[in-house]
């Protein structure tokens, strides 16, 4: 779903959310929004920003996002060296016209500009201004520091926004103590200004905020709003709820044929969760994803009948549906907007700002389906790692109701892996691996499941450490039933692997080769964020080390068991004749903590990579 901030304004500092590890100092950065009247509004943009190397060249190109409700009616600017030279002046007409047309249907397009710095450092001014149509559901926001960018600098960031006598203005604070300057303009009208200065975040750090939850802004929206010709009220969840449930209510209908065909699908199924099942994996059969923005599609859903015809749509308009679908069923359920990015929403102040997706909420007496209509490839009810636990927008009939998706106890998201190592005395070894994946770990080994076998080996290497093996076998399997524990197992033989190090009489063996990649975190001696830990897990391994002829284990390492609020690590080792095992389990556990306790994860993951790393030592009998 695509989420407006209806004014396409932010241009200026959202060109910097491409730009990642650069360096960039943002001079000034200045919006001016003119509201006219309910339909009709300027938004003027200024931005000065100097780039201090070329690793931040990319910022010196931009994209303008235009509609035919947005149209783009000036664009200057100059490009100016650390002497004050001039070195190049932008006019409008170098701005090159790019459709969106990839899994897009849309009458969103881009103004591109594509410039490279002759020389560093280099001051990039530009101004424009954009002539705004149709209406808004909210006024811009004012984000002072561009997201997913931390190399950057703000010295100087304002906004102003201008409201003609008669119409209102709320707004919500975020992240910011500033206060907003207010004050009545010569007609009558209302006028609000708001600036930051010397903004900065330096280096994100391992287990911290993203930098969306750490910066500052403020949201502004009328109370009441016209947007594309359709009037709403926004004071609360509850009326935007109503708005969005009446968008997604209109051209709800199917023909009697397909209805029909939806009852042969039903009819003779046994229960609700059958009939969901059976129009879920119709879904998937029949319907592919693409972007559609025409009109107001970037908020309302595309007639139901549109997307049974062509078999194309959004996430809102799948969704929706999906939920005509079940509405014939006779299983009633709810279009729901809900945001990718950001967990929480805010629960005093309600705007589409906030939303970038829809699902679809089924009741099911005490219990709820969630059901992602844009992926239905996903087990049904399964609540996939970018929606778990974030807030939530059910449209129904008596308005919006807000809500929190369930997220997956730590204990779910379980790896068990069963590795079997046959030595040779020169250190070569044969291998064989069971690992099955649930839940999150389940969803993150997702992508392996489409790759062609070559690549699928490649990237199955990259995970475990067998040096020069060549597989004999390998597989990964899906295991998925509706409102069950999906699991991915892969399956895999080595053989031929430089495995082990032969010194003199002595064969030196890796404990563990299912974390190759293993690496704790940096010390952090100035840590002051708090400790946030989104995705706790559990990995278990037992390898299983079949000796070579004439050796044996020269020593029993010991046994270890580490026990910390955020986690929990034990290693073992089990001679057993030619045989060792050795069994560990790493369990994380998902929270929040004081900047104090870093170190201490920090030291827990040294061990922990340790032994991982750990070797154990074979020696030739006498």
């Amino acid at each position: 779903m695509r989420t407006h901030n209806v004014f396409i304004f932010l241009v200026s500092l959202l060109v910097v959310t491409t730009v990642k590890a650069q360096m960039i100092v943002v001079n000034d950065a200045a919006t001016v929004v003119n509201v006219k009247d309910m339909n009709n509004a300027t938004v003027n943009e200024k931005l000065s920003f100097t780039i201090m190397n070329e690793r931040g060249k990319d910022m010196a190109s931009t994209a303008i996002m235009c509609s035919p409700y947005e149209k783009l009616a000036k664009f200057e600017g100059t490009a100016v060296d650390s002497q004050g030279k001039v070195l190049h002046k932008f006019k409008k007409n170098e701005l090159i016209k790019n459709e969106l047309t990839e899994n897009f249907t849309t009458d969103v397009f881009r103004m591109v500009l594509d410039y490279t710095p002759p020389c560093y450092p280099i001051t990039i001014t530009w101004e424009w201004q954009i002539d705004m149509s149709g209406g808004w559901i909210t006024y811009p926001s004012f984000i002072p520091y561009p997201y997913n960018s931390y190399d950057v600098k703000v010295e100087h960031a304002s906004y102003t926004l201008t409201l003609p006598k008669g119409m209102d203005c709320e707004y919500k604070k975020i992240n910011f103590d500033s206060e907003i300057q207010q004050s009545t303009t010569a007609d009558g009208g209302k006028e609000y200004f708001v600036e930051a200065s010397n903004l900065g975040f330096g280096d994100r750090g391992s287990y911290s905020a993203s930098l969306s939850e750490r910066v500052p802004l403020v949201f502004f929206a009328s109370p009441t709003f016209r947007y594309r010709g359709v009037d709403g009220k926004r004071t609360n969840w509850k009326e935007f709820g109503g708005w969005i449930y009446n968008l997604a209510s209109k051209d709800f209908k199917f023909s009697p044929d397909f209805e029909r065909q939806i009852h042969a699908m039903t009819d003779t199924c046994t229960s609700n969760l059958s009939k969901i099942d059976v129009l879920y994996r119709y879904l998937e059969k029949t319907t592919r994803y693409v972007s559609i923005q025409l009109g107001i599609g970037g908020l309302k859903p595309l007639p139901v009948d549109y997307t049974q015809k062509t078999g194309f749509g959004d996430c809102k308009g799948l969704s929706n549906y999906m939920r005509a679908m079940l509405d014939v069923a006779g299983i009633p359920s709810y279009f729901t907007i809900i945001s990718t990015k950001n967990r929480r929403l805010t629960p005093d102040f309600a705007n589409s700002n906030q939303c970038n997706h829809a699902i679809l909420c089924v009741p099911q007496g005490n219990d709820t389906i969630w059901v992602e209509c844009t992926n239905p490839s996903l087990p049904l009810g399964y609540v996939h790692e970018d929606i778990a636990g974030h807030d939530a927008l059910l449209a129904t009939p008596g308005g919006g109701k807000f809500v929190t998706l369930p997220q997956y106890a730590d204990s779910l998201n379980l790896q068990q892996s069963r590795v079997t190592v046959n030595l040779a005395a020169d250190g070569t070894a044969s291998m064989g691996i069971v690992q099955k994946s649930f839940y999150r770990q389940y969803e993150d080994k997702i992508p392996l499941r489409y790759f062609e076998e070559k690549k699928f080996r490649e990237k199955l290497l990259s995970m475990i450490y067998a040096p020069s093996g060549a597989f004999k076998t390998s597989s990964i399997v899906e295991e998925k039933n509706p409102l069950s524990a999906p699991c991915m197992t892969i399956n895999a033989e080595l053989e031929n692997i430089h495995y082990g190090t032969v010194t003199g009489n002595r064969i030196f063996v890796p404990a563990n080769p299912m974390h190759k990649n293993y690496r704790a975190v940096k010390k952090d001696e100035k840590r002051e964020q708090d400790v946030i830990i989104r995705y706790g897990y559990v990995d278990e391994e037992e390898m299983e080390f079949i000796i070579p002829e004439g050796y044996e284990l020269e020593n029993k390492p010991e046994a270890l068991v580490v026990k910390e609020p955020f986690g929990t690590f034990t290693w073992a080792v089990v001679p057993d004749g030619k045989i060792v095992k050795i069994i560990t389990r790493l369990e994380k556990h998902s929270g929040q903590w004081p900047a104090s306790i870093y170190q201490k994860i920090q030291e827990f993951e040294k061990n922990v990579e340790k032994h991982y790393n750990q070797r154990i030592v074979l020696k030739k009998i006498d």
